[in-house]
């Protein structure tokens, strides 16, 4: 997987998070994956995403559908996550560019 840290993000004054995504169609990509969040407590508030394609797709994901995050002031990760039931194939690349928070 991926991970970015996010050193105690206060995130209150947004509701989505945002970012680019795309598969390498040589090297083969999982068409999706599951996109997590962590607040202080570092406990993660999985997202499905599907439809990741070969092209570069902007990825809006409200804050609501991280249903398990009720504290939005100290946001500890943004993680995407390859695993076992939610992606297949389990090798390829995945690029992913502009990841922000940002208000919809």
């Amino acid at each position: 997987g991926f991970w970015m840290k996010l050193n105690a993000q206060n995130a209150t004054e947004y509701n989505a998070v945002s970012f680019y995504i795309k598969g390498d169609q040589e090297k083969g990509y999982t068409p999706r994956i599951k996109v997590e969040l962590k607040d202080k407590s570092n406990q993660p508030s999985p997202y499905l995403l599907s439809g990741v394609t070969g092209e570069w797709q902007k990825v809006t994901i409200p804050f609501d559908k991280f249903r398990k995050i009720t504290d939005w002031t100290a946001l500890s990760e943004f993680v995407l996550v390859f695993d076992d039931i939610n992606s297949n194939p389990k090798s390829g690349t995945i690029f992913v560019d502009q990841v922000t928070f940002t208000k919809v």
